[in-house]
């Protein structure tokens, strides 16, 4: 998922190039109308341009889906699973924003989870990228724990299936009243699937649905991953500084995790449904 930031894109793309072990990329890229005010977004355009050439030079023979209109991530998230596993049959996916470096053990860490889950549907999405610091993060590298933001994910049809209702309601919303507008309607929206207490963004809409069934994301306390979206739509780099993106270590090793206890699963899913507001 790519528009804008051509020096994170190429960082990004650079990462998956190198370390895929043989997945199809197919890259979904915003345009530059805006989708409400149906102004060209000039500042962009030599932007624009950068992300497309490196398109071309990096992953020639990629499938790419080209907004002419400029929807925003929001959209973009329902977009990519409607076509891959409604239109183009696909039965998982991986969503890799133009902000996350891969490490060489990544996909091989994510196809793990991917295989390791695929029957218990209370994990609705998997990552590889726990977020930690160093003093959380080295002596638990055999832990799982719940994903936090939901970057980097790879995720199934079947889980696709159970939240696409709530998310096209999500997404109608934000089509209906734009996104400078939406925030109140979204959290009645919210507030109807049982919760409503953090946050209006995408990751708010899937947490929600995946809630609200019984489901929860899923990640390796490792950190298989770098974050580098300091700058962009929903960055802003006194979180970044504060959170300590930079000084996180990044796994390249293989390492071991088991499958979790069932206490595990019952503790996460009532922490989460708290924090999003679910009674």
């Amino acid at each position: 998922m790519a528009f804008n930031r051509p020096a994170y894109q190429k960082k990004v793309w650079e990462s998956v190039q190198k370390t895929n072990p043989g997945h199809d990329v197919i890259i979904f890229v915003d345009g530059l109308v805006d989708f409400w005010k149906g102004s060209v977004r000039q500042k962009d355009l030599s932007n624009y341009k950068s992300c497309h050439a490196l398109i071309e030079n990096l992953f020639p023979d990629a499938q790419v889906f080209r907004n002419s209109l400029n929807a925003g991530c929001q959209l973009q998230w329902g977009a990519i699973f409607a076509n891959v596993f409604d239109v183009l049959g696909y039965d998982r996916c991986y969503v890799i924003e133009d902000d996350l470096v891969l490490s060489d053990g990544y996909f091989k860490t994510c196809d793990r989870l991917l295989k390791m889950f695929e029957g218990d549907m209370r994990v609705g999405m998997v990552k590889a990228f726990g977020e930690r610091l160093r003093q959380d993060h080295d002596q638990y590298l055999h832990c799982l724990s719940t994903a936090g933001h939901l970057w980097g994910v790879a995720t199934w049809k079947n889980r696709w299936e159970t939240w696409k209702k709530d998310y096209y309601e999500f997404s109608r919303i934000i089509m209906q009243e734009g996104k400078e507008n939406y925030v109140q309607s979204a959290l009645s929206f919210f507030q109807s699937l049982g919760g409503g207490n953090s946050g209006v963004a995408n990751d708010a809409a899937f947490y929600h649905s995946m809630l609200r069934q019984g489901q929860i994301p899923i990640s390796t306390v490792a950190n298989c991953a770098e974050y580098i979206g300091e700058v962009g739509e929903w960055g802003v780099p006194e979180y970044f500084r504060e959170a300590g993106y930079s000084k996180m270590p990044v796994v390249k090793d293989d390492f071991k995790f088991d499958y979790p206890p069932d206490d595990f699963f019952q503790n996460a899913l009532s922490s989460l449904k708290k924090e999003y507001g679910f009674a």
